[in-house]
């Protein structure tokens, strides 16, 4: 069926992605001056991210629209704390552009909460690399939200994130589908947790179609299962992990009594062992609900990929 690309009240504003503005939505700007001509318009636009929060109601799926030019620093514990349940920070561009629009983490404490549900980051610049060892910059504990689509940069040489996203008990739902995770070399590794990291007994969580690249310790892994959450979907990922000491793991499912499905998923390690042995792709520990299918595994610079096998252990 064709949808209108903007229809009237009852059906809320379209495009051809979907539905981005639910009817009765409100719509915030949020971004630099000097983007809108008219008054009307330049009235719905705001500076800064805490500014264009206080404009959204909590559950009425309003929507906060990041024009180009905008930029903005990550400085303290839970930044955006008048977050509102069903809000959605769409930015607008191309992520990696100069012009993207980009949040900045720049201290070890800085952090950015989903604890709220339903709420939905999509086609963001997120910078992790504004300082040393930030732990955990984005935690998930509500239920419904998603991180999607926008390009992640875990580390820059010697600064980056110690862990990425965690996704707590109260997270089910959670998306975190089609995003870019970016680093450079294996100066950072990551310690704390993986790229994603969920850490909570939570249902449904899809991580799909993502490009991840980050330097992960042995006990860590970029993705890393570490509670018994069910009903996983971890498929159609490429994973680059660029540590080099023996023994990388890519995906590790730590909990015994985690499920769900692990497959389709393209790994790349480091060190040039077998990636069935000291080096693995894919760790299951006694994880006996985990559907490991059709996951491809390389660590020689001319090799092709060969099928990963379930391992025991780290």
């Amino acid at each position: 069926m064709n949808l209108p690309l903007v229809g009237i009240k009852s059906m809320g504003f379209r495009t051809m992605f979907g539905t981005w503005v639910a009817p009765g939505a409100n719509v915030t700007f949020l971004g630099p001056p000097g983007v809108f001509e008219s008054t009307y318009t330049e009235n719905s636009r705001v500076a800064t991210l805490n500014a264009a929060l206080a404009r959204c109601r909590s559950a009425k799926n309003d929507v906060i629209f990041v024009l180009p030019g905008y930029a903005e620093n990550i400085s303290t514990a839970d930044y955006a704390s008048s977050l509102g349940a069903g809000t959605k920070i769409i930015g607008l561009g191309t992520p990696g552009e100069a012009s993207a629009p980009v949040l900045t983490w720049t201290l070890g404490t800085a952090s950015f909460l989903l604890d709220v549900a339903d709420v939905t980051i999509a086609n963001m610049t997120l910078d992790w690399t504004g300082i040393a060892d930030v732990l955990a910059p984005m935690t998930v504990s509500a239920v419904g939200c998603q991180m999607l689509g926008n390009l992640i940069i875990v580390q820059d040489g010697a600064i980056g994130a110690d862990q990425g996203v965690e996704v707590g008990v109260g997270g089910s739902g959670f998306k975190f589908n089609g995003n870019t995770c970016t680093a450079v070399d294996a100066d950072e590794p990551l310690t704390g947790g993986g790229v994603v990291e969920i850490s909570g007994a939570a249902n449904n969580i899809e991580v799909l179609d993502n490009y991840i690249s980050g330097a992960a310790a042995a006990t860590v892994g970029l993705i890393r299962v570490s509670a018994a959450a069910t009903n996983l979907r971890i498929r159609r990922n490429q994973l680059m992990n660029l540590e080099t000491t023996l023994g990388t793991v890519a995906i590790l499912v730590s909990s015994a009594t985690a499920m769900g499905a692990v497959t389709d998923n393209d790994i790349k390690l480091m060190t040039g062992a077998d990636p069935n042995g000291a080096d693995i792709g894919i760790s299951l520990a006694s994880a006996t609900l985990i559907l490991n299918a059709r996951n491809y595994v390389v660590d020689d610079s001319d090799l092709g990929a060969i099928l990963s096998e379930p391992h025991a252990g780290t």
